[in-house]
This record gives C-alpha cells, structure tokens and sequence, in this order.
C-alpha cells in the first residue's frame, strides 16, 4: 500500500519513476515494490541497486565493492558512505521494524515464562468464577427446600422402553440398570424414589457413564433427556426444578470450558509457565489454541502470550539477537508456524507488517 509508505520515501520512488520514463525506460513493478519494503522498513534511498534487480552481476559487483571500499581514501576520512555501512543499518533497521510489531501487540511480559503464568492465572481465575457461580446456582436450588418433590416418571419409562425396543437393554451400562431397578423399573424391587434431588444424582451417573459413542452413548443420551423433560412437568416444587435445571446448565458450561483444549486444561491443572508457550502456543493444535484465544479474550494475558510468541519467531531469524537478520530463517519459521496459527496469534496489520518483513 503505497499511502502507507513515509511522505519523504513516497517522493522518493515518485521522482525515480518519473525520471525513468522520461528517459524512455519502462518501470518493473516487482523492482518497485522491493524499493516499497525496503524503504518502508529502512527509510528513503537505502536499497542497494542489487537488492532491487534481484541480478547476480550486480550482487557480484556489490560484493567485490565492499571488499575494496575499505582502501578509498574518501572511506577512511567518512567523506564516502559505505556499503558495508549501508547494509549494517539495514540490519538495525530490520530488528527495530520486528521489534516494533511485538511492542503493537501490547504484551508486556519480559519472558516467556511471565506470559505463561500471566495466561495460567487468568485461566484459573476465570474458572474460579465459573465455579462461583456454579455453586450459588446449586444452594439456590438446595434453599427451596423442595428438594424431595416427585417427579413423573412417564418420560422415563417412555425413555426407557423405547430404548429396550430398538437399541436393547444390554446397551445400557451395568450401573445404570442397576440404578433403574432401584427406582422400580426393569422388575427391579423400589428402594428409591424419583424425586428432585434422586433424579439430579441420577443425571450425574448417566454423566459418568456414558462412553461417548456407540449405541451405548444413544441410550443414556435418551435416558439423560427424559429426565430433564421429566423435571418440568413437576405440578408442585416447580421453582426447585427450574432451580436445578438452571444449576446443571451452568455446571455443562463449565466443564464444557475446563475441556475446550488442551492449553486450557493445562492450565487449571498449573503446568509449569515456562513450558506453556512453547507447548500451548508455538505448539500444539491450532483448534487447541483457538480454545485458549476465546478463553483468553482480549486480556493482557493473551497479549503477552502473542508477544513472546513473535518474540521467539524473531529470534529465529537472528540467533536470539546475536546474528544479522536472516530473512530465510525468518521464512523457515514462519511456514512450519502455518499461515492458520500466524492468523490466531496475530491481527490483520500485524500480519501484514510481518508480511513486508518476510518479503
């Protein structure tokens, strides 16, 4: 985008160009857009000739310059400008341009180790919540008092009978039968009774025993859904169901959330910081991580981690600082991040300034 150039390189390229085709020369468009890139990073007039052709004669011949321009007399008495020194401050100019995409991300985190506890804290902080809620949820429930209310039991034994006839009582778990004839089914002799807080334990067993798949998982879903319509039909405590039923809802959202990926998981679990960027951020799915940007949100938290995230792509590129920008270094990292990771981490005009970078 040539507006976003700076004025003084914008008239830079413009005077070029013009003198160009007044001399009856043709402009070479991916010429020009090197000289954008580079100016845009380095400032007016610091492209070299051979950078810009891209052509082997004149990177030779720039080369061979910088081995000999040490011996100019105008060199040794700084009247002459130097290759060597033009390509140093390109150098300089490259690590500030990285630099300054990681300070617009807004992190503040100094290692990767900071960002990776600032992002545990604010997941298990968000948990904590959760969870707060959860129980005031289930002890408005429990201060109805109507705990004991009945609940019909017509949805289940539809439930029930259906899943006998099309799926077979052998696909219901060993526990859930068991349950079932306590509460009078399957021939089974009554021990406990369907009320409110006998079907709230109920639904918590279906929950911890149903495998997930197969016919099996059909037919405790089908159980699991009787009981939760059934919980509406009771005439009296109907505030006690509602109560519950808002309670369970809750609880399904915070587990829901505690398993949403793997950076999330590990991070109630309080893995070790200093391994969550690399496992959770630089690695690992990008479903993973796109769980743990919505559990994140627009924090500082997330900031940070996509601070260090670039911070170490940086590094790659320069040996952690220590060596000269290596633009196929820089191009190396950044394919095995992926382009669908790089667009998770970071916004569309970081994206693009890492794109001039890159080019």
């Amino acid at each position: 985008d040539f507006s976003k150039l700076s004025t003084a390189a914008q008239e830079a390229i413009r005077q070029d160009a013009q003198a160009t085709l007044r001399s009856g020369g043709t402009l070479d468009p991916a010429q020009l857009m090197r000289r954008a890139d580079i100016e845009t990073i380095a400032g007016p007039s610091m492209a070299t000739r051979g950078q810009l052709t891209r052509s082997p004669q004149d990177w030779s011949i720039e080369r061979n310059l910088q081995r000999t321009e040490v011996n100019l007399p105008s060199v040794r008495t700084g009247a002459q400008e130097t290759l060597t020194g033009r390509l140093e401050a390109q150098d300089q100019a490259l690590k500030t341009y990285a630099g300054n995409i990681a300070q617009g991300t807004g992190g503040r985190a100094g290692t990767p180790l900071e960002a990776g506890a600032s992002a545990i804290e604010t997941v298990q902080a968000n948990d904590a919540a959760r969870n707060k809620v959860v129980n005031r949820l289930y002890q408005a429930y429990r201060d109805t008092g109507m705990k004991g209310s009945a609940v019909p039991e017509d949805k289940l034994t539809a439930a029930l009978t259906d899943v006998i006839e099309n799926r077979g009582v052998e696909t219901l778990p060993p526990a859930v039968v068991t349950r079932l004839k306590e509460f009078g089914f399957l021939g089974g002799e009554r021990t406990r009774y369907l009320t409110i807080e006998e079907a709230d334990k109920f639904n918590r067993l279906l929950n911890a025993n149903n495998p997930g798949f197969g016919s099996a998982a059909g037919s405790v879903g089908q159980l699991k859904k009787s009981l939760d319509q059934s919980l509406n039909d009771i005439p009296v405590g109907k505030d006690a169901s509602q109560a519950l039923l808002t309670a369970r809802k809750a609880a399904a959202e915070m587990f829901a959330a505690r398993e949403a990926g793997q950076g999330v998981s590990r991070a109630i679990a309080d893995v070790a910081p200093d391994k969550f960027l690399q496992q959770n951020v630089l690695g690992g799915s990008v479903r993973d991580l796109q769980s743990l940007k919505s559990e994140l949100g627009d924090s500082q938290s997330w900031n940070n981690l996509r601070q260090q995230a670039w911070e170490w792509i940086h590094g790659q590129a320069t040996q952690g600082g220590r060596a000269p920008f290596s633009g196929a270094k820089l191009d190396d990292t950044l394919r095995k991040m992926g382009d669908e990771r790089m667009r998770v981490l970071f916004n569309e005009q970081e994206l693009q300034a890492i794109s001039t970078l890159r080019r």
